[in-house]
């Protein structure tokens, strides 16, 4: 079983995300800042509970019992197609004038 830390780590790298970029967009789920020290902390560890779990899975497009479990695949093609699909429908947003 992969521990969550792993898991962390294989999607990271399948976003091409540095440890720093994985701390900001996970921290935009968060109801605090989750810093770069923490997700290294995560993969280096792995195999504890972080208090961002919710926060982390959201990012990740899982849940948390996924994470639990050890079950989480990461699809580099999926992923990135998910993201570029919200980064599109922010975009339109944007030409709409709902971004303003």
């Amino acid at each position: 079983m992969k521990t969550i830390g792993q898991q962390a780590q294989e999607f990271r790298e399948a976003m091409g995300w540095t440890r720093t970029r994985m701390a900001a967009e996970v921290s935009r789920h968060a109801a605090k800042t989750v810093s770069r020290q923490a997700i290294t902390q995560l993969e280096e560890v792995g195999d504890r509970r972080p208090h961002y779990l919710s926060a982390l899975a959201k990012t990740m497009r899982t849940t948390v019992e996924t994470l639990e479990a050890g079950k989480y695949i990461a699809d580099k093609e999926k992923l990135t197609g998910a993201l570029a699909a919200e980064i599109q429908a922010l975009d339109s947003g944007w030409a709409e004038g709902d971004g303003v």
